[in-house]
Formats: structure tokens, sequence, C-alpha cells
């Protein structure tokens, strides 16, 4: 691979296989072979140094020894980390951690898979209550829920399409208007758009409710032969976040003891204008995941057959290689340096050499995720059905 010019990171951004591929390994290997200058006049030089037990990379740069600094990269503990240091190491000036990551190869210093912390990953939570025999969807990526009753819980997962690609976690729960059952669970999350649904009966009272930071895969999120009605809104991450520490955390318990009114729900301070709808007016959608391609400009390194001599043959033969160019830059320097803010300045020029790219337009493929209709009889709906 050749040199491509890295994009800015900041401390704590997780660095994916491809960027550690390109922006340390085949980088640090095209200047090990080729020094290129940077930032005017400062010439980069590498020590490349790849070993099972200390992978490490010594990069340095100068324009002169007063401006002179150093940067290494190097792995400890699981991490791989950069410290810069000026002139002569005595003063550390930074140190950044990229990522807790594994490699697959040390001795190519390639990495191929991604080990995150726990502390390191997005999660939210979910949860609702019910007064009704429910069936209720989690999020992909769910952890196990946990339930909570004044009586004995008991927590079925109710049957599916035999789709093996379908990982999304459903739960069936049997609460009554005595005794209610109250379900949490932790996901790891990706779009922060909450969502809430509110199941009704036929006298408009919320017998079941459904909440969580981001939109269930599957929607109505909630099924019951009780429910007639259907509610959902969208409320933004801090009103969300506010009706949360509002209820002390238990907004599905709270709402549960909400009222509907006049096109309104109520509940504890809040008072929301709300859509109520009949059960067999909203479809029945989940969400899937395609593969698209499209078209896309990419950046590829110009190449140029040239003459080297080989020294093992001592013949001329051609090589293929990514093509430089002389590109001037303007600077500016003090005339007379000891004199401080009292030197004069004058301006100078100087010759870059640099990679030559060209973009070119490729189709590139691209996964997202889109909404489809349920068809009758893929899932089991009727709660009160065994399994």
């Amino acid at each position: 691979m050749a040199y491509s010019t890295p994009t800015n990171k900041n401390t704590g951004d997780l660095i994916t296989p491809p960027i550690w591929n390109q922006d340390v390994v085949a980088n640090v290997k095209a200047l090990a072979e080729e020094a290129i200058t940077i930032a005017g006049a400062k010439t980069l030089t590498s020590n490349l140094r790849f070993e099972k037990a200390d992978p490490r990379i010594n990069l340095s740069h100068s324009s002169g020894v007063a401006d002179r600094k150093w940067i290494a990269l190097y792995r400890k503990s699981g991490y791989y980390n950069i410290e810069a240091w000026n002139d002569a190491w005595d003063a550390f000036i930074e140190k950044v951690v990229w990522s807790n990551m594994d490699q697959a190869d040390a001795g190519e210093g390639q990495l191929e898979k991604g080990v995150i912390p726990n502390a390191r990953l997005k999660t939210a939570t979910g949860g609702g209550a019910y007064t009704a025999v429910t069936n209720l969807v989690m999020h992909d990526y769910s952890f196990f829920p946990a339930l909570q009753r004044d009586a004995l819980a008991y927590l079925d997962a109710y049957q599916v399409s035999g789709d093996p690609g379908d990982t999304v976690g459903r739960i069936h729960v049997e609460g009554t208007a005595g005794v209610p059952v109250y379900v949490r669970w932790r996901y790891i999350t990706a779009s922060g758009n909450p969502e809430i649904w509110l199941g009704l009966d036929k006298n408009s009272k919320i017998i079941s409710v459904w909440e969580a930071e981001d939109p269930p895969p599957i929607s109505p999120p909630i099924e019951s032969e009780q429910i007639v009605k259907l509610i959902k809104f969208n409320p933004d991450l801090e009103t969300f976040k506010a009706m949360r520490k509002a209820t002390s955390n238990r907004l599905g318990e709270v709402i549960l003891k909400g009222e509907i009114a006049n096109g309104k729900l109520t509940f504890g301070e809040f008072n929301l204008d709300v859509e109520i709808k009949a059960k067999e007016d909203v479809p029945r959608l989940r969400k899937v995941k395609k593969t698209i391609t499209k078209p896309a400009k990419q950046q590829f390194p110009v190449l140029e057959i040239v003459k080297a001599f080989d020294p093992l043959t001592g013949q001329w033969i051609e090589e293929q290689r990514q093509k430089f160019e002389i590109v001037p830059q303007r600077l500016y320097r003090l005339v007379q340096p000891e004199l401080g803010e009292e030197s004069s300045v004058e301006e100078y020029e100087v010759a870059i050499n640099q990679p030559v790219y060209e973009e070119r337009e490729v189709e590139v493929e691209e996964e997202v995720e889109v909404e489809e209709a349920i068809e009758e009889g893929k899932e089991r709906k009727l709660a009160h059905e065994e399994i």
C-alpha cells in the first residue's frame, strides 16, 4: 500500500483495522523506504521495528537541531500508545491512547480484529411496564433482561420465524391490573433517537408501556389481545433523559399510572400531546439490513514507470512507483532571530516533494437499514397462546 495522508485522530477515537493498516503500517513502511518532506522543510525519517513482544515505530522530523521532535508508537498492556518528545528527549509532550486492540500478526503490524473493553461500549437501556398479558420486543445486541413483579414473574420467549439472521430478543410477560410486570434491559446503542410506545385497552386505559433510547427493531414492539389502540411518540434525547430523571429512572412505571384525556398524555409533571391510532391502522414493520451499491469518489495514487539500477544484477530495471511532484510552498523566517520581535521578517520559498493522487469514481457497497412489512403469520402475535 502506498502513502496516504491520514486524517486527524483525537484521544479516545476508535482506530479500526483498515485505519491502522493504512495510517500506521502502510504509511510508515512507505516512509521507511523513501524520506518524505513534511511541514515545510522538515524531513521525516523512520525507524521501523515490529517484534512480537514489543512492536514499536519510531518517527522523527527536524528542520534544525532546535526544532527536532520525535514520536514513538508502541504497544503496552494491550494498548497502542503514542508519545511525542522534544529535542534530547528531556520533556514529555503528549501521550495518546488510540485503542485497546489485538494483533493477528505482530510481525507485520497488521490488525485484523479489535478488542474493546466493556467501558468503551456505547450502551443504552430500554424498559416497560405491563398490566396485560403482552409480547414485547427488545433490541438487537441486547443483554438478558431484568424483571420486577410483586408476585412470581415468568419470562418466556415467544415464537418467531426460522430466519437464521433474526437475533432480536422477544419475550412474553403476564401482567395483570393488580400485579404489573416491569421489564428492563441493556443493549448496545447506535442512534440515540428515543421512542415510546403505549398500548391502550378498550377504555383508553394504559396497559402497556415500551420505552428506550433507540427505536425498536420491530414495531409496534408490544402486542396483546387487550390492546386496541396504540400511541407512539419520539421525544428528543434531552427531553427523554429529563423524563427518566424526573421519574427516578422508572419512566415506564410512571407512564403506566398516567392518564389519556383529550389527546393528551399526563404523567408526573409532564403533559404531552399524543396521537392515538387504532391497532389495526398501525402496520407491523421490522428493520432489516440490506447491502446496496452506489457510486463514490475515491483518491488513488498516480503510478509511473521509472528505471532503477539493480545492484544485484548490475542491470537497469523498470519499476512501478508512485508519482511525486514538486510543489512550492511559501514560508517566513526571522532575518536576525537573536533580536526576537525586533527582527525583520523575510519571505522564502521551499520545494515540497509530495505524492500525486487522482480522483476516480468507483462502485462501493454500503449496508443500510430499511423497514419492511411483516407478513401475516410470520410471527405469533396472540399473547395468550402457549408456545
